[in-house]
């Protein structure tokens, strides 16, 4: 069974990526080392963690509404 947990953790993880995200598009023309392996990464990364947060919250509604 689905808790609130996975769900919270889920969004912790893309709360981070998001905030790595906005810093690497912030410092991507004033470093002199170009990251854009890092940047794509992180694009995956919260792709793929969206997408598993969408079907945690489904199921876990899904689970909720269905005991009533």
């Amino acid at each position: 069974m689905l808790s609130n947990n996975k769900i919270a953790t889920t969004n912790i993880v893309l709360a981070i990526l998001l905030v790595l995200g906005i810093t690497y598009n912030y410092f991507y023309n004033q470093s002199p080392i170009q990251i854009e392996r890092l940047g794509n990464l992180g694009f995956w990364l919260i792709f793929s963690l969206s997408i598993i947060n969408i079907v945690l919250s489904l199921t876990l509604l899904k689970n909720k509404t269905g005991k009533r």
